[in-house]
């Protein structure tokens, strides 16, 4: 009984450690991002080269909010001119839960798409959204960057 409690114990930290490692990783931006393997991200087709999905769960809080309405305005103007296009997905719902294992999501996020045919997907999550929200400006500056540093890059 003492060993398989040792045994249980010994396993339990090692997941833990692993556990906070890769969290560690994520928060440092450490981590990176390979082409998912499951399923293509839409079914829809988009005539922009870029897709903006702002991904939330069943519950919304009021920071979730914030940062959908502040994403979409800082948007704005790579929607109007066709650049980028606007999608807001519950990526809790069963048709789309492929994108919480697609995009790494654990809770709300801003990611930025390219899915051109014949080429392989790339995606960037905006992880800075979440300590900018209360800084509409700031906010806005690093959407806009990021876009354009993401627009760059070959595809």
């Amino acid at each position: 009984m003492q060993r398989l409690k040792r045994i249980c114990t010994i396993g339990l930290l090692i997941f833990v450690a692993a556990s906070l490692g890769v969290a560690v990783m994520e928060a440092a931006g450490l981590r990176s991002y390979s082409v998912p393997s499951g399923p293509q991200p839409t079914t829809q087709t988009s005539k922009a080269p870029i897709i903006a999905y702002y991904f939330h769960s069943n519950t919304r809080c009021e920071t979730c909010r914030t940062i959908e309405t502040t994403g979409e305005t800082a948007l704005r103007d790579a929607v109007k001119d066709g650049r980028v296009e606007w999608r807001v997905v519950n990526y809790q719902e069963p048709a789309h839960k492929h994108f919480a294992q697609d995009f790494e999501l654990a809770y709300a996020s801003l990611v930025l798409v390219r899915n051109t045919p014949g080429q392989p997907l790339r995606w960037k999550k905006l992880k800075r959204v979440w300590d900018l929200y209360e800084e509409p400006a700031e906010f806005t500056a690093y959407v806009k960057k990021e876009l354009d540093l993401f627009m760059e890059e070959t595809p």
